[in-house]
């Protein structure tokens, strides 16, 4: 039998790496020796397509749900594989939210409270050298909001503490170091 888990992740806390380098992860003893794949479901992407394809002007809230339709999906499609899937997905508060209310499971990553410097000099460093919309969009949020998005994240998984594992990531880990 196979397992589906959904990973919501804070930026740059290594979703698209674990994607890309760990596509496909052996894991021995307790797994018997079953796969796991990896799947980044990057909403910066997502939301710029959408925006492409409907309307230059689409709100928050029709690419936030869109976005859930698609991991529902998603979920749906690979719990019928044979592998065991973990796909990568947005830490948006609206995400987290519409997913849990629709009865899915989270683990939710984040960093630890005392790496919010290093963490934010980090998103900076990673928006310098690769001047994305979506990763000068992390900075600039993360830079001005991130007490009151750790708080929102804490809250949400205190609020839904049945379906959320929550993982405070310590300084300089990201989601390799959990596999």
């Amino acid at each position: 039998m196979n397992n589906v888990q959904i990973v919501s992740a804070w930026p740059h806390t290594g979703k698209t790496t674990l994607a890309k380098v760990y596509p496909f992860t052996y894991y021995f003893g307790d797994r018997n020796n079953k796969p796991t794949m990896y799947i980044d479901i990057d909403s910066g992407e997502f939301k710029a397509y959408l925006s492409r394809e409907m309307d230059s002007r689409t709100s928050n809230v029709a690419w936030v749900k869109k976005y859930v339709e698609m991991v529902e999906h998603l979920y749906r499609m690979y719990s019928k594989s044979d592998i065991d899937i973990v796909l990568l997905i947005s830490s948006h508060s609206a995400v987290q939210k519409a997913l849990l209310e629709d009865g899915f499971s989270l683990v939710i990553a984040m960093p630890i409270w005392n790496s919010q410097h290093t963490y934010i000099q980090k998103l900076f460093q990673r928006a310098s050298e690769n001047e994305t919309e979506s990763n000068i969009a992390a900075h600039d949020a993360m830079a001005k909001n991130f007490r009151a998005f750790y708080r929102e994240t804490l809250n949400t998984a205190k609020e839904y503490e049945e379906q959320v594992r929550l993982i405070k990531m310590p300084d300089g880990w990201y989601l390799a170091d959990y596999i």
